[in-house]
């Protein structure tokens, strides 16, 4: 279940750094005022799901034994408590806290990527895609002619 949960994690990191660029240069002017206000409450979101991804923990019973673990850090687990008051840490215990806290905050950004979506489908291009025009004005560059 470790593994899969890193694999989760890995994906779902993927999946919010890239929709976080596909949501940089949108235009959300023809957007309504709904989908605005959720298009800029995305970051207050995601910076109170980062903070409070390092508070996120949850109980887990081995297989194997009667031991119950006190697991803190989802999709990555950071690290864990047993019943005895025993901590499980190891040299992962901070990249995986940080990555907990990059998923966490990134996370909003894959709820609004419709709305992006729905903003590139109407013809309002991220600026990533609109090559050769002058994203300002939204017509082809002056070319030097000779």
């Amino acid at each position: 279940m470790f593994l899969a949960f890193i694999i989760l994690g890995g994906v779902l990191l993927l999946l919010s750094l890239v929709t976080l660029f596909r949501n940089l240069g949108v235009d959300i002017t023809g957007m309504s005022r709904l989908s605005r206000y959720l298009w800029h409450f995305r970051w207050i979101l995601g910076a109170a799901l980062g903070v409070a991804s390092f508070f996120f923990s949850y109980r887990m019973e081995s297989p194997t034994t009667d031991d119950v673990y006190q697991v803190h850090g989802w999709p990555f687990f950071a690290y864990a408590f047993d019943q005895r008051g025993w901590d499980y840490v190891g040299p992962l215990t901070l990249p995986f806290i940080f990555l907990n806290l990059v998923v966490w905050a990134l996370l909003p950004q894959l709820l609004v990527w419709p709305l992006s979506w729905s903003c590139r489908r109407r013809g309002k291009d991220t600026p990533f895609e609109q090559r050769g025009e002058d994203r300002a004005r939204g017509r082809p560059e002056p070319r030097d002619e000779p």
